[in-house]
């Protein structure tokens, strides 16, 4: 994809309501001002075979089927642009679509002219973009997850204790079971929280972590700044440092890489 300031913006856009496809690509086809619908489909399955007949510069599709397909994309085109339009607010939909590889998604009540900026940003930044109307939800659904998933490893690290204590010989007794871990069983890791885990997330402070979780709920400069007690110029030096360790260049890229590898929570 070659798309630059000057030259059309190519469009790929899929749904699987006829009326509603219709409808998207009459409002985004504006050669005018730089925007071109060079394809458009009912057919979800058919998303790879299309991009690979007109190499759009950005997809635009429904969540119908959405996961799957830009799976299936990005096995064959890596540097595929997907950015996802939602009908309703369902958080787990947009989970699942960014983990596949989203750049970004919206409601589809987003206007028109919205929507091209948006368009413009993704394609010529290499930005992504996430609806500050689900943002915030979506961070809820993580953290409600990851809360799961502690409780549910919680349980399991506690199994071989509750076992030892119903089936040990007496004469074991007599020397405490964490000082005797089982062969692989690393007692550091177990005691350590989610957030010690081994991804770019354990890089950032604490403050950095708050900065975070409110950039990803669509927050100002401003609006953080006042939330946390700090200065403006603070919330940029966090936010530097931050997009420097998770290696984004923007805010909107730092709130997607949190959401998909679950950062915050």
């Amino acid at each position: 994809m070659t798309a630059t300031p000057t030259s059309p913006l190519k469009l790929l856009i899929l749904d699987p309501q006829a009326a509603v496809l219709e409808a998207l690509c009459a409002a985004l086809h504006s050669p005018e001002k730089g925007l071109t619908v060079v394809a458009q489909s009912t057919d979800t399955k058919a998303l790879t075979k299309l991009y690979a007949l007109h190499k759009p510069d950005l997809v635009i599709m429904d969540t119908t089927g959405c996961s799957e397909a830009i799976l299936a994309l990005r096995e064959v085109f890596s540097e595929a642009r997907v950015y996802v339009l939602a009908a309703e607010q369902n958080e787990a939909l947009m989970i699942q679509a960014l983990t596949a590889g989203a750049n970004g998604f919206s409601l589809k009540q987003t206007s028109a002219e919205a929507l091209k900026g948006i368009i413009r940003q993704l394609v010529l930044h290499n930005a992504c973009w996430i609806d500050p109307r689900m943002a915030k939800a979506i961070v809820s659904q993580l953290q409600a997850q990851r809360t799961k998933k502690t409780e549910a490893s919680l349980q399991a690290n506690s199994l071989p204790s509750q076992a030892f204590e119903h089936s040990a010989p007496r004469a074991l007794t007599a020397k405490p079971y964490a000082s005797q871990p089982a062969p692989g069983f690393n007692l550091a890791m177990a005691q350590t929280t989610p957030e010690a885990a081994p991804h770019k997330g354990h890089l950032l402070t604490e403050r950095e972590r708050d900065v975070l979780m409110l950039i990803t709920e669509g927050r100002s400069n401003q609006e953080i700044a006042q939330s946390l007690v700090i200065t403006q110029n603070t919330v940029k030096t966090h936010m530097k440092n931050i997009f420097h360790k998770l290696g984004v260049t923007d805010r909107t890229g730092a709130a997607v890489k949190a959401l998909k590898e679950q950062l915050i929570g």
